[in-house]
C-alpha cells in the first residue's frame, strides 16, 4: 500500500475549489487502497489539530503570521515571516513524512517549497498540483510573496520529483519557467457524478448564475452583457454569487440603473442552492486552473456559457460541451445567453453534450487511478535509487 503524505496549504473546513478538489481526490484515493494523510496548517482557530474528514485522517499544525498579528504595518516583515513559517513547516512534515513514501502538494507556494525541501533531504519523491495558470499562474503569485519568492520558485523547480499540470496552458506556463516536459504529468481535476447526478432540462432558460471568486470574474463584462440580453428577454435575472470584493459588481450596476433587482449578489451560497435556481451558468472568467463550477455544472447537465480562455474551452471541449464568448466581449457574451433563452431545446442539447464530457473525461474514479499509478512509478523508482545507493 502507498503511504502519501498530502500537503495543502489551507484544507477543510475552509471551502474553495482548491480546498474541494484536494479533499475529493483524497477520499476516493483512500477507496482504491491508496493510504492519505493530510497535513494542513491550522488557519481556522476552533478547527481540532487531529480530524477525520470523509475518512481521510487530517493533522494541523500551527502556523504563525507575523504581519497578520503586527497591530501596525510594518515594512521588511515579509522576509522574516516567511522564514518562520518555514521552520514551522518544515518541522511539520518532515514529522509526518518520515513514514511516508511520497509527498503530494497541491498548489505551488512558499510553504510549497518549505515542504518540498523537506522531501529532498529525506530522499521521498514529491509531486505538486499547480492550481492555476495564465495571468493568475501560481509562479507568479509566489514570486509576489515576498523577496524570497523567486528564490523559493527556483529552488523548488531543482527539488520537485514530477509536475501535475491539470490543463495544456498550466503545461505550457511550466515549460516557460523551466521545468523539463518530462517531469510533467497532465492530469485533469476531477468531479464525482453520483454527487452531481442528472437533473431534468428546464423549460426555459432565465436565470443565469456565476459562482467563484469574485476575484477571477469579469464582473463588468458580465453584466454589460446582461444588460444587452435583459432588454430582449425582460423575465431573465442574474446572480453573481461567491466570496471576494463585491465592489467592481456594485460599482458596474450603478452604470446601468435599468437593471434594478434583476441582478444579486447574495455573496457566498450553498453551491447545492445556487444550481437549483439556475438555469444556465455562466462563467467569464480572466484566469483558470481547472473551474470547479464548470465540472459541476456539465456534471448536472446545467447548459455553461465560458470565456475562451483556454482551461474553460479544454473543460467545454472547444465549444462542443458548452458555449465560448471572447474573453471581454459583452457583445459575444450576450449573444450566448441570446442563444440559451432563445432555444430552450437546444440548450438541453448543450447540457448533455456536457454531462458526456464529464464522463469522458473528468470522472474522480480515473483521475484517482491516474495518481494512484503515479504513485507506484515514483515509490518503485525511488526504492530502486536506495537500493543501488
Amino acid at each position: 500500500m502507498t503511504r502519501v503524505l498530502m500537503f495543502c496549504s489551507q484544507f477543510h473546513p475552509i471551502i474553495g475549489g482548491a480546498e474541494e478538489q484536494a479533499r475529493r481526490l483524497a477520499e476516493r484515493l483512500r477507496d482504491q487502497g491508496v493510504d492519505v494523510l493530510v497535513v494542513t496548517p491550522r488557519l481556522v482557530a476552533d478547527s481540532p489539530p487531529h480530524e477525520n474528514v470523509g475518512g481521510v485522517p487530517v493533522v494541523r499544525f500551527p502556523l504563525t503570521d507575523i504581519v497578520a498579528a503586527s497591530p501596525v504595518k510594518i515594512r521588511g516583515l515579509g522576509v522574516p515571516n516567511t522564514l518562520v513559517q518555514g521552520l514551522q513547516i518544515h518541522r511539520a512534515i518532515r514529522r509526518h513524512l518520515v513514514d511516508r513514501d511520497l509527498l503530494h502538494i497541491h498548489l505551488a507556494s512558499a510553504a510549497a517549497s518549505f515542504a518540498t525541501r523537506v522531501a529532498q533531504l529525506l530522499g521521498k519523491p514529491s509531486i505538486c498540483k499547480i492550481a492555476c495558470g495564465g495571468e493568475g499562474f501560481d509562479f507568479i503569485e509566489l514570486d509576489h510573496t515576498s523577496l524570497l519568492g523567486p528564490r523559493l520558485r527556483r529552488r523548488m523547480i531543482g527539488a520537485m520529483t514530477r509536475w501535475i499540470a491539470i490543463s495544456s496552458e498550466i503545461e505550457d506556463d511550466l515549460v516557460q519557467a523551466g521545468v523539463d516536459r518530462e517531469r510533467i504529468v497532465r492530469i485533469p481535476n476531477g468531479i464525482d457524478p453520483t454527487i452531481y447526478p442528472v437533473r431534468d432540462p428546464r423549460i426555459a432558460i432565465e436565470h443565469f448564475l456565476y459562482l467563484g471568486r469574485l476575484e477571477k470574474c469579469d464582473v463588468e463584462t458580465l453584466i454589460e452583457a446582461f444588460a444587452r440580453h435583459a432588454a430582449k428577454y425582460p423575465r431573465s435575472r442574474l446572480r453573481i454569487a461567491g466570496k471576494g470584493d463585491p465592489g467592481p459588481a456594485r460599482r458596474a450596476l450603478q452604470a446601468r440603473p435599468e437593471l434594478g433587482d434583476r441582478v444579486e449578489l447574495p455573496g457566498f451560497v450553498q453551491a447545492a442552492d445556487a444550481y437549483a435556481w439556475a438555469d444556465a451558468v455562466v462563467h467569464p472568467s480572466r484566469a483558470e486552473g481547472l473551474a470547479n463550477t464548470l465540472l459541476e455544472a456539465l456534471c448536472m447537465g446545467i447548459p455553461c456559457v465560458a470565456s475562451d480562455i483556454a482551461p474553460n474551452a479544454e473543460v467545454l471541449g472547444g465549444g462542443k460541451a458548452g458555449l465560448l464568448h471572447a474573453p471581454a466581449d459583452a457583445e459575444a457574451l450576450a449573444g450566448c445567453m441570446d442563444a440559451l433563452a432563445g432555444t430552450p431545446t437546444e440548450a438541453a442539447g448543450v447540457g448533455r453534450a456536457g454531462t458526456r464530457r464529464i464522463l469522458e473525461v473528468y470522472d474522480i474514479g480515473e483521475v484517482a487511478r491516474s495518481y494512484a499509478s503515479l504513485y507506484s512509478e515514483l515509490t518503485a523508482t525511488s526504492e530502486i535509487v536506495r537500493a543501488v545507493a
